[in-house]
C-alpha cells in the first residue's frame, strides 16, 4: 500500500471532520506522529498486538512501531515503513 500525499491543509481540514471513516494521520519527517483523527485513534485501540506499549497516537514513532512488527502482519509493516521513507 502507497502512502497518499496530500497538502497539509487538506489533511488537517479532513482530520476535523470527525465523521470521516479513513483512519488519517500527520508524521513527522522521523516519523513521529503529530496528529490523529478519531478513526485512526479507535483503530489503533482495536489492533493491539501493534501497541503493546501505549497507544499508536501522537507522540509514537510510527515508522519504529512498524520496524518492531512480528508475524502475519510483518511483511505489510515493512512494506508500509518503506513506503512512507
Amino acid at each position: 500500500m502507497k502512502a497518499k500525499c496530500i497538502s497539509i491543509a487538506a489533511l488537517i481540514a479532513k482530520l476535523k471532520q470527525q465523521r470521516s471513516t479513513d483512519s488519517l494521520k500527520i508524521i513527522d519527517k522521523l516519523g513521529i506522529i503529530i496528529l490523529v483523527n478519531t478513526a485512526w485513534r479507535l483503530a489503533a485501540n482495536r489492533n493491539p498486538p501493534l501497541h503493546k506499549d501505549g497507544f499508536i497516537c501522537e507522540g509514537a514513532n510510527y515508522l519504529e512501531i512498524l520496524d518492531q512488527v512480528k508475524g502475519d502482519e510483518e511483511k505489510n509493516a515493512k512494506i508500509m515503513a518503506s513506503n512512507i521513507r
